[in-house]
């Protein structure tokens, strides 16, 4: 672990902000079709027009839908290119679909962003899955 270089609060941050602004775009852009959709399967019959409040534990699956996908294949996500960081094993191996599915499970650990608070601020989806977010 010496010759890499973990990626700052800073950096982590501002990964959280374009990732959590990704998944809000996504769930604007995919929340009409949700809205057909669990109103063909009668999940919605009282829904009044304009009301998305019940809706809003459908950003749930976007998100890990997101993160599965972006991390799972490219081991980065939007806010991880951009800030040039990535995805690593503590051991050195290459990131395999299971350190990706244990961190995503690990971001809907209720509190999650508070991990980062700590005195050695690494997030519980890192520990948890033994995995750091590195510079490139």
């Amino acid at each position: 672990m010496n010759s890499i270089k973990i990626a700052s609060n800073t950096k982590r941050f501002i990964n959280w902000i374009i990732d959590s602004i990704s998944i809000s775009i996504l769930w604007f852009i995919l929340l009409p079709g949700i809205v057909i959709v669990l109103k063909k399967v009668g999940l919605l019959e009282n829904l009044k027009e304009g009301q998305t409040m019940s809706l809003e534990f459908t950003i749930l699956p976007i998100a890990f839908f997101y993160y599965i996908i972006l991390e799972g294949i490219l081991q980065t996500t939007l806010g991880k290119q951009i800030t040039k960081t990535k995805i690593i094993r503590l051991d050195n191996k290459k990131v395999n679909f299971i350190d990706i599915l244990l961190r995503t499970l690990c971001r809907f650990i209720p509190l999650e962003q508070l991990s980062f608070l700590s005195e050695k601020p690494i997030g519980w989806h890192d520990r948890i899955s033994e995995t750091r977010v590195v510079s490139k």
